[in-house]
């Protein structure tokens, strides 16, 4: 199982052992490959999956997204956003690219 996702799936405020992809690889008996990011949209999600996807060849996929990772993708509008970001330098759409 290859696991993307945000900070959720970066899971720092808990020991390693206890991270919802930990729990789910002891539970289902699987070898599960995790990567997560604080501040990450669905934009840089896609971008580690796709260049995983290949080397990892997983037989599932979960992608763990949350709604402000949506506006991640974009510079404008987490600039325009309440939300507050965590000002890590990433890749962003811009007019319609990366």
């Amino acid at each position: 199982m290859l696991v993307i996702g945000d900070s959720f799936t970066h899971a720092t405020a808990v020991s390693d052992d206890r991270t919802y992809h930990a729990l789910l690889s002891k539970l289902l008996d699987i070898e599960v490959f995790a990567y997560g990011a604080g501040g990450y949209g669905t934009l840089q999600e896609f971008l580690i999956l796709d260049r995983y996807v290949d080397t990892i060849q997983p037989d599932v996929i979960l992608w763990q997204y949350c709604i402000n990772d949506f506006i991640n993708n974009d510079n404008e509008l987490e600039r325009l956003s309440s939300i507050n970001n965590n000002g890590w330098v990433r890749p962003y759409w811009r007019n319609g690219t990366i």
